[in-house]
């Protein structure tokens, strides 16, 4: 109760309304918190660099089937799609 009635009083001094007043000391602390970061097991950051990894590949078979014609990379993108499905499912139990 006493915090209240110093930033009513903090009001009153600058004659603007206790809301006015509260804005931006309440953006001020808002901006200057860091975001919740989410913490992932040992499993879960192996799991999501190997899918790193398959994106990158899948981005190079896409450029070599643009180059080369589709077919000659058909069967290597179904591999690494699947492996993509199967991490994510992975992934996904895990979380």
């Amino acid at each position: 109760m006493a915090r209240y009635v110093e930033l009513e009083a903090g009001a009153a001094e600058v004659r603007q309304p206790l809301s006015q007043f509260l804005r931006p000391l309440v953006e001020a602390g808002i901006s200057q918190r860091k975001r919740p970061m989410l913490q992932l097991s040992v499993e879960q950051d192996k799991c999501l660099k190997q899918l790193s990894g398959l994106a990158n590949n899948l981005n190079q078979l896409a450029k070599k089937a643009h180059q080369a014609g589709f077919e000659r990379v058909a069967n290597e993108v179904t591999q690494q799609a699947a492996e993509v499905n199967r991490l994510l499912n992975y992934f996904g139990a895990l979380v």
